[in-house]
């Protein structure tokens, strides 16, 4: 994402506000996707599933579907996979996947076995490293809807009110806009797709660079 940010011109500031933790070792994946029957889809709705999966060994000969430039989120892998005739789904995601493909795959009567390989934990950097990371800044990008909430719990009220009126947040994603609109930021652009370059060109484009 820095390197993104730099060729459009930007100076890049990272400040960590997520981290991640396994919830299932890579020999529990692979025993869960041997287990599907010849005719079970996996579906892989997050990168860091995406590299669990490929840990454990890969999708061993089982239909794989999974976010990515033509499927950008949970709601199109979804479809994908009804329009596919699936009719059982093993889904790798994290704790706090939001249930749109669980919902969505049960109605259209698809049975699935939703597996959580990793944790997502909000992470709080010092208040020093925090107050240099949000000096002057231009633009903000978010990555999902925890590091909103992890911005929200960790920065101090004079800036976050000034911030939610004034800074131009970016989203990866329409989950994620909708996090920042309700955490109370109003000026919001959504990256044209999921990728680090949408998201560097989104965060630049009123800029000037």
């Amino acid at each position: 994402m820095s390197d993104a940010l730099r060729e459009r011109g930007c100076e890049p500031v990272e400040l960590p506000l997520i981290g991640f933790e396994a919830s299932s070792d890579a020999d529990v994946v692979a025993s869960k996707v041997k287990a599907l029957d010849a005719d079970g889809w996996i579906a892989v709705t997050s990168p860091r599933a995406s590299a669990t999966l490929a840990a454990a060994g890969g999708a061993y000969g089982r239909g794989l579907v999974q976010v990515g430039p033509a499927l950008p989120n949970a709601a199109g892998v979804a479809e994908e996979l009804i329009r596919r005739g699936a009719t059982s789904v093993l889904w790798l995601c994290g704790d706090r996947a939001l249930p749109t493909l669980g919902a969505r795959l049960a109605g259209a009567g698809v049975e699935v076995a939703k597996l959580v390989v990793y944790r997502t934990v909000l992470l709080c950097p010092g208040e020093a490293e925090i107050d240099d990371a949000l000096l002057g800044l231009a633009a903000a990008t978010f990555t999902s809807p925890s590091t909103v909430e992890a911005l929200a719990a960790c920065a101090k009220t004079p800036w976050l009110e000034a911030a939610r009126a004034s800074l131009r947040c970016v989203a990866l994603g329409a989950t994620t806009s909708s996090a920042l609109s309700a955490a109370g930021f109003s000026r919001v652009v959504v990256a044209a797709s999921p990728t680090n370059a949408a998201l560097a060109a989104a965060a630049s484009g009123d800029l000037g660079l």
